[in-house]
């Protein structure tokens, strides 16, 4: 493609649409979130490089909310677009954050499940203790938030880079995700045929541990997440008289990984009917950044409980994980390329490859990971998508920083070959370009383009 990036700050930006939305959407994972992380982190990288001298951001530490518009996420991808879109975290943040998350989580599971021979045997209770989960998430808001009670909707409602985590809610089909989001989405009131809006309206009144609990929320793993809430809505009487009454409401929330782990095809609906004045012409780039192929996706029941939310779900998710990831790609393609073969929105997807139907076993990635053994340096590379997103080794050591290294490195270790691979290479330094130069054009005007 070869896009021109002023070299200096006085150098002419190149003419481009600078309203135009920049998207990042972020599947989910577990632990192999961090595969995506490190991913982004050589995106942010080649970003610094291509800054122009003399521009503000040069030599600083770069965050992902000043470059996108939108980000999206799936359970733990929503809430690394929490991380990062909502805190304002640097990815090294991020990247430091997500290895204190694992061992504060996936290295504590119930005892009743540390020395089961099938950890996803029918179990009466979830592999983790909910509780830990949600303590993890308030100490990261309180370490980058200072207040615990923070709402995920900013005050005055605005903010440089707008959220939505994908989750799935009790009262709803379990082909209708829901959008947890930190901005207001105004129903289209036009009688024009729209795409099928997902809840819009006013945002949820939740709280920022809250959305990131609720998007985090696996079957099987933690229990789901009820949240309690009231809000004040206008009532009227038969003389016509109205007043303001209180609404409590309660939701159950599961994530939405097991149907909508990739949120792509999502965001770029949600924000083509966000600016549906522009249509197609809304979106500049959309960057998908994936967590590991695997060939399939195992559906697991949970114990009888009141949770309507977690049994449509399971249910629905008997499906072939590769051919809805293909479904996915098909779809976005369809989606994003223009009239007469021109792509009417450049989209990157960062993905590792797939795991071929005969390697789809978790022993192989258990070998490589067991006591930190290796298989030798002739043995065929484990792929990342074989490791569970759980896999967390290895557990209770002191001090605790060494919990969890083998399983990092493992991860740090596969992505260092993803990214050393030239079309990867490319890649990156196209999405970076494309940063680069809408930064530079929204520089170039009165004030910053935001999410507006």
């Amino acid at each position: 493609m070869g896009p021109i990036v002023p070299t200096d700050s006085r150098t002419p930006v190149e003419s481009i649409d600078s309203t135009r939305k920049l998207i990042l959407s972020l599947d989910g994972g577990g632990i192999r979130g961090y595969f995506s992380l490190l991913v982004l982190q050589a995106i942010m990288h080649e970003v610094g490089e291509l800054l122009p001298e003399g521009h503000l951001l040069k030599g600083t530490d770069l965050r992902p909310c000043e470059f996108f518009d939108y980000m999206a996420g799936t359970s733990t991808g929503g809430l690394i677009a929490i991380m990062l879109g909502r805190l304002n975290m640097t990815v090294e943040e991020g990247l430091e954050a997500y290895a204190t998350f694992g061992d504060d989580v996936f290295g504590h599971p119930r005892q009743a499940h540390i020395r089961r021979k099938k950890p996803h045997r029918l179990s009466r209770q979830e592999k983790y203790d909910a509780r830990k989960l949600r303590d993890a998430v308030v100490e990261l808001v309180n370490k980058h938030r200072q207040d615990s009670g923070e709402k995920f909707v900013p005050n005055g409602g605005t903010h440089s880079c707008r959220v939505m985590v994908v989750a799935l809610r009790d009262e709803i089909h379990q082909d209708s995700p829901y959008l947890l989001r930190s901005y207001e989405h105004k129903e289209n009131e036009s009688d024009e045929p729209q795409d099928f809006e997902l809840n819009p309206g006013v945002p949820d009144d939740y709280y920022i541990w809250q959305v990131a609990r609720a998007t985090s929320a696996a079957p099987t793993y933690f229990e789901p997440m009820t949240i309690k809430s009231s809000r004040r809505a206008e009532s009227g009487n038969e003389s016509g008289t109205g007043g303001l009454r209180e609404i409590t409401q309660t939701h159950t929330f599961i994530d939405g990984a097991w149907g909508f782990n990739n949120p792509c095809c999502l965001a770029y609906r949600e924000v083509t009917q966000m600016h549906r004045d522009r249509s197609r012409d809304a979106v500049g780039l959309l960057v998908s950044i994936g967590t590991g192929f695997r060939h399939n996706h195992k559906v697991i029941t949970t114990r009888g409980r009141n949770h309507r939310a977690v049994f449509k779900m399971l249910i629905g998710a008997a499906m072939d994980y590769t051919s809805k990831e293909d479904a996915i790609e098909r779809e976005m393609h369809a989606l994003t390329d223009g009239d007469g073969g021109r792509r009417a929105v450049p989209w990157k997807r960062f993905q590792t490859p797939k795991v071929p139907a005969a390697q789809n076993n978790t022993s192989n990635a258990r070998s490589i990971l067991r006591l930190g053994r290796g298989r030798g340096e002739d043995s065929e590379p484990v792929p990342l998508g074989l490791l569970k997103l759980d896999d967390w080794r290895p557990k209770y050591l002191k001090p605790r920083s060494r919990n969890g290294r083998i399983t990092l490195e493992f991860i740090s270790g596969r992505t260092a070959e993803y990214l050393d691979r030239q079309e990867v290479r490319d890649q990156i330094r196209e999405v970076a370009s494309q940063l680069v130069k809408y930064k530079l054009s929204r520089s170039s005007q009165p004030s910053d383009t935001t999410a507006e």
